[in-house]
């Protein structure tokens, strides 16, 4: 499953992709390490839609993101919750070198259902019925987009 993106818009992010790809991130590299410790496949720098995630697991639908002093707290948990309830997708927050976050991080993974298992509660304790699609859910629980059009930057 993947969000519809403009082409546009998908060559920007695969650009980023390669962008982000070739430049080495203690903190990164700091968590992959402590990801490689679950039974999970984890990519890196995944594409889902307009965004990236610094860390992906397919199998059960949860991205970790490592922060930095740049990350807006109030924006990004829009964001989140957005993805949440538009996907069934679980973004987990990580600020660098976090052991203590970290920790409880790898506590959630390996507690987690797989995303499918996940968003089929999800839609039976919201009324979503199985030919209705996902994105419904977002107006069910009365959550707005998560920011206007995005556009690819200019400059």
């Amino acid at each position: 499953m993947r969000w519809v993106v403009r082409s546009d818009q998908a060559d920007y992010m695969r650009e980023r992709q390669k962008q982000n790809k070739s430049k080495t991130v203690e903190a990164e590299i700091w968590a992959k390490q402590k990801l490689e410790t679950t039974e999970h496949k984890w990519s890196t720098q995944a594409i889902w839609g307009c965004r990236l995630f610094d860390f992906w697991c397919a199998e059960l639908g949860i991205a970790v993101e490592i922060d930095g002093l740049t990350h807006d707290k109030v924006y990004d948990a829009i964001r989140d919750e957005y993805n949440y309830f538009r996907s069934g997708i679980v973004v987990i927050r990580v600020e660098n070198y976090d052991e203590i976050a970290m920790q409880q991080a790898l506590e959630t993974i390996a507690k987690a259902d797989t995303w499918q298992a996940r968003k089929a509660k999800m839609r039976q304790q919201y009324g979503l019925t199985p030919d209705e699609p996902f994105r419904n859910l977002l107006k069910k629980v009365g959550i707005q987009k998560a920011h206007g059009k995005w556009q690819v930057p200019h400059g």
